[in-house]
């Protein structure tokens, strides 16, 4: 062992797991560790919190075959998302990185494409967490009208009302995020446990109340196609919406009498509640209300994650004034000013739901296609440069299922590509829009626009020690045997 090996083990064995990583990566930890396990966890679950995200797409399966695209869509997503997250979780285990996609993408790449192929990453997942959050901010906004609609029947709401509530949430969140951090973690267990709650209480009260029920065939086989399309695009697109979230209560309670009341409703989990619940106003408020409550949580976290994300990719120069989004404010300990760039660029995005009636549903399928894009490019470089040549020895093997695996992940993100430029219903109309390929090509032009015009020639790609991610492996390696002996003994 060399004296230089030697000083790095010594000064990795003083640090924690997590600080010798990161400094293996070229950085050092500057932000608090406030959150604990339980906190993270929450915070996860805050994010992905599926069947109150169902609440919000459930209406386009719905309309694109009814119960039997409502409850089999949702099963068919969350298996081709298993798939998609299964190679994720093979890239982490072989490079473990806080930096994710980004970095998994730069460890696979070739020495001549590397750095392009981090920055490509690094820009998608950041603007894919922005797309995230402000979905969850403007279902978050069109709840709230909903709810002052449905109060007061005399007032109609307006697009550019709701953007304004959107923009009001946006705000709230944002300096939420930046100046009460330590108050993050206790948010996130509140919104766990909140979730939780909430759908064992809808379950149960949605089913009990309801005095008619739709029959076992209605829900599972009787297709009911209302798009336009036929029933297998009709499907496909059905599905799309149904990526949103893996599990829901809405895909086991379809009890709703009045499908065209549902689907031209303001807020179709409103009118589902009021149906259920045998139209009584008091019930569907509180329930639609705790939605919005689990629902700003998510955003919430969505807004947290998209700052800390730009935050550390502006460490590496990915950003444009990367100085100045990566600093951290000194009283706070916070990245407030990646977090204020989020908000902006959402800010900005979210005047798309202005111009059009269906624009909610093209937020919503650019944040699901752009989070799986990033989930599936590093594994595409793996295929195409030969998994065997590329991947490391790791803990978690794919084995005989990597090459279908990251296959179906390649192919699964390009067929929806293409789906998610589809309008939901026909005939389109200038007023129903869809947007995605507009904001997919403005996304491109404006990635190749900075790749070109400033970051070729200085950017890099994430400094990473690989001798110091070595090392960092062998000390939590350790760390477990010492915690497997602690447990032996007790």
């Amino acid at each position: 062992m060399t004296k230089t090996q030697e000083t790095s083990n010594n000064s990795s064995d003083a640090l924690s797991p997590d600080e010798v990583l990161l400094r293996a990566q070229g950085h050092q930890g500057e932000l608090p560790r406030q959150f604990s396990s339980f906190a993270a966890l929450s915070l996860a679950f805050a994010i992905t919190n599926s069947w109150v995200g169902y609440c919000a797409t459930f209406v386009t399966p719905l309309l694109a075959g009814g119960g039997p695209t409502v409850f089999w869509g949702i099963i068919v997503a969350a298996v081709a998302c298993l798939i998609i997250t299964a190679g994720l979780a093979e890239l982490a285990s072989a490079y473990p990185s806080s930096g994710g996609q980004y970095h998994f993408a730069f460890m696979v790449s070739s020495v001549e494409t590397r750095a392009a192929a981090a920055f490509v990453t690094g820009w998608v997942s950041t603007l894919a967490w922005c797309l995230t959050a402000t979905s969850a901010a403007i279902f978050c906004a069109q709840i709230i009208l909903a709810l002052a609609s449905f109060s007061h029947p005399d007032y109609v709401s307006t697009q550019w009302q709701t953007y304004l509530v959107y923009l009001l949430l946006l705000v709230a969140g944002a300096l939420f995020v930046c100046y009460a951090p330590r108050l993050l973690p206790a948010v996130e267990k509140f919104s766990f446990w909140s979730s939780l709650l909430g759908f064992l209480v809808t379950l149960i009260t949605m089913l009990a109340a309801s005095e008619s029920k739709q029959t076992a065939r209605v829900v599972f086989v009787t297709y009911t196609n209302q798009t336009g399309w036929s029933d297998g695009t009709a499907f496909f697109i059905g599905i799309g919406a149904c990526m949103y979230a893996f599990l829901a209560t809405d895909a086991v309670t379809h009890i709703a009498e009045d499908l065209d009341a549902i689907a031209g409703s303001e807020l179709p989990i409103l009118e589902l509640f009021y149906q259920a619940t045998g139209y009584r106003q008091n019930a569907t408020i509180f329930f639609t209300f705790w939605i919005l409550l689990n629902f700003f949580g998510a955003f919430v976290s969505c807004i947290t994650t998209a700052g800390r994300l730009a935050w550390a990719f502006s460490r590496d120069n990915g950003l444009p004034y990367s100085k100045t989004f990566a600093k951290v404010h000194s009283i706070f300990e916070t990245p407030i000013n990646a977090t204020a760039l989020c908000s902006i660029f959402c800010g900005f995005y979210g005047l798309i739901y202005i111009g059009s009636t269906t624009a909610f549903n093209s937020i919503i399928a650019v944040a699901i296609l752009a989070l799986n894009v990033s989930y599936a490019f590093p594994q595409g470089i793996v295929l195409f440069r030969g998994r065997d040549k590329v991947l490391p020895m790791r803990s978690f093997r794919l084995g005989g299922f990597g090459i279908f695996v990251n296959a179906f992940s390649c192919l699964w993100c390009a067929f929806y590509a293409v789906i998610f430029c589809f309008p939901t219903i026909l005939p389109a109309e200038v007023g129903s829009m869809n947007y995605l390929s507009v904001v997919v090509v403005g996304i491109a032009l404006l990635i190749v626009l900075f790749w070109y015009g400033e970051k070729r020639k200085t950017f890099t790609g994430p400094n990473i020690n690989l001798e110091g991610l070595e090392i960092t492996q062998e000390q939590i390696h350790r760390e477990l045997e010492k915690e497997s002996e602690a447990k032996g003994v007790v």
